[in-house]
């Protein structure tokens, strides 16, 4: 996942306050509910009801407890934190959690504790592990193609590859020991060590590493140039450099509202969580980036149980391209989004409906504004045949990837199209959608699979129930 500005999250303000533990003072509502996708437009009235029903249904029971919670706050960073449990243990009833994470750390910081956040993850991950990040990220250096002419043979560069300023010094961290040098590198960097001398068992972004002896008894972990970031320079501003997980967009009014998450293939989900500057806490009506981050972390760790995260290229990077194995863009920021409304409004039909409407509203704006040249991709003309084209599965492998034109349109209409997957099946498609697609699934078979339709059966049908819901209001 690439860093994101948390602020976008939200168009209209949301109201603190966690999902209620019963829904007894839920709106009662007289119109039918949809079932399927058959009845989906018949029974459009009863669609917010319907996802209330099932939140209801979902989170009524004890479900599968939150994990062990590990959290550090940055020394110039000030916290208020009233809602978050709260908001993450409901998260876990209706995403209904594989069981990989077993473990949270937290790491909470502001524009002044960039530096001490980066240093903070660094060393609770472990070098190892954040090259790990870049390389998904697409964020390591490409081989210079000409200086590879001169030499046939590929440069080695040490496995960890980040750099580190006290030659000599060592540290273990989850078992791994490391030490700062300069074997076979021009600035010191941690080297990650290993044994027994010519094994092949470390692969990053499916390129075997080699165990090499350096001499003083040591081996280290060696890998072909270009598959790890390039240190020849301390000073480097490429993307090689930059902390994969801590950012502070320039510009930001609010200081710092960014936000991102990694798992371990030890079952820890590691969540970085920059705070705005005073006056703006974390649990405030428009800043619920803990509980949107656990959602990430929760089905990413389907990617991890199952050894199949994909890598971006540098190129994907460039052009905010996501991975191909991963749902649609528009989906997945949908998807973020409903956490938020869910854990505000889930106690009301009427609250919730007026929301989402709220919510959504803002898509033909986008539209006529060309939002992300997402009129230059769709067409300049809102209306039913313009949700048609937008949700056809032609773009699967296309511009449903690409982050830019798919981000807000995915907060406002996506929002739509996924409270129709929820009305029909449940607050479980969340996760559910992402975890078929992690074991192999493309969109259009992990939606067959969970809905036991097609998607070009049911799109019309959502497409028709959306329409109508713009047109008139609802």
């Amino acid at each position: 996942m690439i860093k994101r500005r948390i602020s976008v999250l939200l168009t209209a303000a949301l109201l603190a306050g966690s999902l209620p533990a019963s829904f007894a003072h839920a709106v009662a509502s007289s119109n039918a509910v949809p079932t399927s996708f058959a009845n989906l437009y018949q029974n459009r009235h009863g669609i917010t009801n319907a996802v209330v029903e099932k939140l209801h249904s979902a989170t009524s029971g004890s479900g599968q407890q939150l994990p062990t919670i590990q959290t550090f706050v940055g020394p110039n960073t000030k916290l208020s934190d009233k809602t978050t449990k709260a908001d993450l243990q409901n998260l876990y009833k209706y995403m209904q959690s594989n069981g990989f994470i077993k473990n949270v750390v937290t790491i909470y910081y502001n524009i002044k504790d960039v530096n001490w956040a980066n240093n903070q993850y660094t060393s609770l991950l472990g070098p190892q592990e954040v090259a790990k990040i870049r390389t998904f990220k697409g964020m390591t250096s490409q081989p210079d193609q000409q200086n590879d002419s001169t030499n046939s043979a590929p440069q080695p560069v040490t496995s960890a590859g980040l750099p580190c300023s006290t030659p000599g010094q060592t540290q273990n961290i989850s078992g791994s020991n490391y030490f700062c040098g300069t074997d076979n590198s021009v600035t010191n960097v941690w080297e990650a060590s290993c044994g027994p001398v010519g094994s092949t068992s470390w692969h990053i972004n499916n390129v075997a590493g080699t165990c090499t002896d350096v001499g003083n008894g040591r081996s280290i972990w060696e890998f072909p140039a270009g598959v790890l970031p390039v240190t020849s320079s301390p000073n480097q501003s490429n993307s090689s450099q930059q902390p994969p997980l801590i950012s502070c967009w320039s510009g930001d009014p609010n200081g710092c509202e960014s936000a991102d998450a990694w798992v371990t293939s030890d079952g820890t989900a590691y969540l970085t969580i920059g705070v705005p500057k005073a006056g703006d806490t974390i649990d405030n009506p428009n800043y619920k980036s803990q509980l949107v981050m656990m959602y990430y972390a929760l089905w990413l760790s389907y990617y991890v149980e199952n050894n199949s995260l994909q890598s971006q290229t540098a190129d994907e990077a460039s052009k905010n391209i996501g991975q191909a194995n991963f749902p649609p863009y528009w989906l997945y920021n949908a998807d973020e989004f409903m956490p938020f409304a869910l854990a505000t409004y889930g106690n009301s039909v009427s609250a919730l409906e007026k929301f989402l409407t709220n919510q959504s509203s803002g898509a033909a704006d986008m539209v006529k504004n060309n939002d992300n040249k997402i009129a230059n991709y769709f067409g300049k003309t809102f209306n039913l045949n313009w949700i048609n084209n937008f949700l056809n599965i032609k773009y699967e492998s296309t511009l449903w990837r690409q982050m830019d034109p798919m981000s807000n349109i995915g907060f406002s209409l996506g929002s739509r199209v996924v409270e129709t997957f929820i009305a029909v099946k449940g607050p479980q498609v969340l996760s559910d959608i992402p975890n078929f697609m992690s074991q192999g699934l493309t969109f259009d078979q992990a939606f067959q699979k969970e809905f036991g339709t097609s998607w070009q059966s049911a799109e019309p049908e959502i497409a028709k129930t959306v329409w109508d819901e713009y047109q008139h209001g609802y």
